[in-house]
């Protein structure tokens, strides 16, 4: 919902009229739309996300970025990795026409920068930027930095802009080639790799024993 408000995407949805869902004709209805295509959001979520829209444009730094670009631009490349070759895919949320940045909307309910940093490292976001950047390269000859456009999802729904580094992009580049070598050795051989199927003993992690 936030990405349509903000970039114009197609998208289909709808305010439901009940607060709860829990007589049978709100249930009914609510059924009915979802049958339809529509996406359902109470009011109160509807706000909220023009809330964040309207905070994000009105920051600085997004707001220069989002003046003019484009919104959803996919991107293939038929690459070869470890001497097997595969279809690579991504979809950039912005690409500006006033920054050389492409641009990625998270949302989340801490965009300060410490928290934010950790959600790079668990969600894997800079793997994400260093294969969409290079993606970008790859189809254009451009090198384009990478911008993250953070959305707090609760009030009062601050935003913040994150440039990533050189040493951001240079980590989530290493990770995403040995995925890709993973992937390319189960090409190879046909196996899928899962967890042993003997039983573990389990330590705390290094940094809880220090």
């Amino acid at each position: 919902l936030t990405d349509h408000l903000l970039f114009g995407t197609e998208f289909a949805y709808v305010v439901s009229p009940y607060a709860k869902f829990q007589s049978d004709a709100s249930k009914d209805w609510k059924a009915s739309q979802e049958e339809a295509g529509f996406c359902v959001f109470k009011d109160a979520a509807v706000e909220g996300a023009k809330t964040m829209v309207h905070r994000i444009k009105t920051h600085p730094a997004a707001a220069q970025i989002l003046k003019t670009g484009r919104a959803q631009i996919g991107m293939t490349h038929d690459l070869e990795h470890d001497g097997i070759r595969m279809l690579i895919k991504g979809l950039a949320d912005w690409v500006s026409d006033e920054v050389a940045v492409l641009t990625d909307l998270k949302t989340t309910e801490d965009a300060s920068e410490k928290a934010f940093q950790k959600q790079i490292v668990n969600m894997g976001y800079d793997a994400q930027a260093a294969l969409y950047s290079d993606l970008w390269k790859w189809n254009t000859g451009e090198k384009l930095a990478w911008v993250w456009i953070v959305s707090e999802s609760k009030p009062p729904h601050e935003t913040a802009v994150y440039v990533a580094s050189d040493a951001v992009l240079e980590r989530g580049r290493k990770l995403y080639r040995e995925r890709l070598s993973k992937y390319a050795k189960v090409l190879k051989t046909g196996v899928w790799q899962g967890y042993p199927d003997e039983a573990q003993t389990i330590e705390l992690p290094d940094w809880m024993m220090k």
